[in-house]
């Protein structure tokens, strides 16, 4: 489960339902409208005597007699509170989902973990199910405030915000807990089923310094080295105006990567494994600039890509610039060595 959508949940009903207590506790107590004396002492209501009847029973032709109602009593008012929270807690839980692959296919057999928020300041409930033959897996009869869901199964990895999601009952929606599926439309959860791994060249999270002035470094995706001539290179690069800062510290710079004799093309799915067939550039160039509205600027920028070696082999690297001071980048990169081969799955136990 996802801890953190429990914990905010928790806390955002605990101040929803303290706010409402103190709320009704306020209205119980009985105040006196300002005026209220003044008015009755300056205007005093005139009184007729009716044969057979007190006094006080007998008001004017065509004047409105009027009983204002019982303030409730601190001890009705927390009551009400009481049996308010009760209903938030105690909501009618009826969830459906469906879970698929990143390619839509069902997935059968895959674990269903539920949380449902029922108590006050009680830990969270937990169910367990399982997905039928199609993917689709439901529960009914409980209750809660809110629900989140999780799935998951072996030889697949779980992807954030699409294995994970959180739902509200009692409660209203929010950007944590969204509307409840309906049974002829479930909620889908997505798992990324994984390819078969193949041994890959790994460089992890290793650091590179670069020139500020544009010059290029080369860097081989197998060895790791900086400097070093090949067929497995990457080439990176970074120019900065420091010098022009403005008042703000925000200057102008570039960052360029590229694939001498092949390309790279940007990897935007973080579930793709697979490296295209074609769609490679040789050369990618980004502009940072301090005074485009249009841009957040940034000391830094972060890039993954697809890469095609010269020599025909695959890899996804991820590359992020660092610029300000020192100007450096860390690589991440994984390298199949097989050319006949675009699968770029990683096991490290299967290395």
């Amino acid at each position: 489960m996802k801890r953190n959508h429990l914990v905010v949940l928790a806390v955002v009903l605990a101040c929803l339902v303290v706010g409402l207590l103190l709320l009704l506790l306020r209205g119980g107590k009985e105040e006196k409208p300002r005026g209220m004396e003044a008015a009755t002492s300056a205007s005093p209501s005139p009184t007729f005597n009716v044969p057979g009847l007190p006094a006080a029973a007998a008001t004017p032709q065509g004047s409105v007699s009027t009983i204002s109602p019982r303030p409730k009593s601190q001890k009705e008012a927390r009551a009400e509170g009481v049996k308010i929270v009760q209903s938030i807690y105690s909501a009618p839980i009826s969830f459906y989902g469906k879970v698929v692959d990143q390619s839509g296919k069902p997935v059968a057999d895959a674990k269903v973990n539920y949380s449902a928020v029922d108590k006050f300041w009680g830990p969270a409930s937990n169910y367990h199910g399982q997905t039928d033959g199609s993917g689709n897996f439901s529960i009914t009869g409980i209750q809660g405030a809110g629900l989140t869901v999780g799935v998951s199964k072996e030889g697949y990895d779980v992807i954030d915000g699409k294995s994970f999601q959180a739902f509200a009952y009692g409660m209203g929606v929010d950007e944590y807990r969204q509307k409840p599926p309906a049974q002829d439309s479930p909620a889908v959860f997505v798992l990324r089923k994984k390819a078969k791994a193949e041994p890959l060249v790994v460089v992890s999270s290793r650091q590179y310094d670069l020139n500020r002035n544009g010059t290029s470094t080369d860097i081989s995706l197998e060895t790791a080295r900086a400097g070093a001539g090949g067929s497995d290179v990457l080439q990176v690069s970074c120019l900065t105006h420091e010098e022009s800062k403005d008042a703000r510290g925000h200057f102008d710079w570039t960052f360029d990567v590229s694939v001498p004799g092949g390309g790279l093309v940007e990897r935007n799915d973080e579930t793709q494994f697979a490296a295209p067939e074609e769609g490679y550039v040789p050369q990618e160039q980004i502009q940072v600039n301090a005074n485009d509205p249009s841009q957040r600027w940034s000391s830094q920028l972060q890039r993954q890509y697809f890469v095609k070696m010269a020599d025909g082999r695959y890899a996804r690297v991820s590359v992020t610039a660092y610029v300000g001071g020192r100007t450096f980048i860390v690589l991440e990169s994984y390298l199949n060595p097989n050319p006949s081969s675009r699968n770029l799955e990683y096991d490290p136990h299967a290395q």
